[in-house]
């Protein structure tokens, strides 16, 4: 169910934050991560609902980020 959800969505997040690292593009990962991170001090890994509803927008854009970048990577290695 939702569990499932937010593990989907937490893999790509990483996925996306370390691509955002590996290529040294720290503008959108200070947009994006710092507030993340706050929260996630603020209320752990394991809060309420209602204190992801801020952030999610930001966890979204960095697991579609994470998402893109597998699929390219994918379509690079189908290509050779």
């Amino acid at each position: 169910g939702y569990g499932s959800f937010l593990l989907t969505i937490t893999f790509f997040l990483f996925y996306g934050i370390a691509v955002l690292c590996h290529q040294r593009n720290f503008v959108p990962l200070i947009i994006f991560g710092i507030p993340l991170f706050y929260f996630l001090l603020i209320i752990g890994p394991i809060g309420a609902a209602r204190f992801r509803n801020p952030i999610m927008p930001n966890i979204a854009l960095l697991a579609a980020l994470g998402c893109y970048s597998l699929k390219q990577k994918f379509q690079e290695f189908k290509k050779e």
